[in-house]
């Protein structure tokens, strides 16, 4: 096996938030209304049908991935997720903000 490049095919794919303590409930709302469950129609290349996941995404930062487990969020971490999947996508702040380029941005 061998390691292989990631990234999305523009910059603007991802719908996301900055998350923090203050963020406001119809954002989280957004996010958490896009997540979906992707065990639901294996291996389909159409998730349209796949269920939302309720209580995937919390204001009190607690981001579930479908399947998998939950994740803690840390203030100024951004949670997004895949408008064609609903497969939530967890970026660390320092990751997103690092000076230095991380590949990552945002608008």
């Amino acid at each position: 096996m061998a390691t292989v490049t990631l990234g999305t095919n523009a910059n603007n794919t991802l719908t996301a938030i900055k998350w923090d303590r203050g963020v406001s409930i119809a954002d989280v709302a957004v996010i958490a209304a896009g997540i979906k469950n992707d065990n639901i129609i294996p291996n389909a290349s159409n998730f349209a049908f796949n269920p939302v996941v309720q209580g995937a995404f919390v204001r009190f930062g607690q981001l579930y991935i479908p399947n998998r487990g939950y994740l803690t969020l840390e203030p100024g971490d951004y949670v997004g997720f895949d408008p064609q999947t609903g497969w939530p996508i967890l970026v660390s702040g320092p990751a997103i903000t690092n000076p230095a380029g991380s590949g990552w941005s945002h608008t």
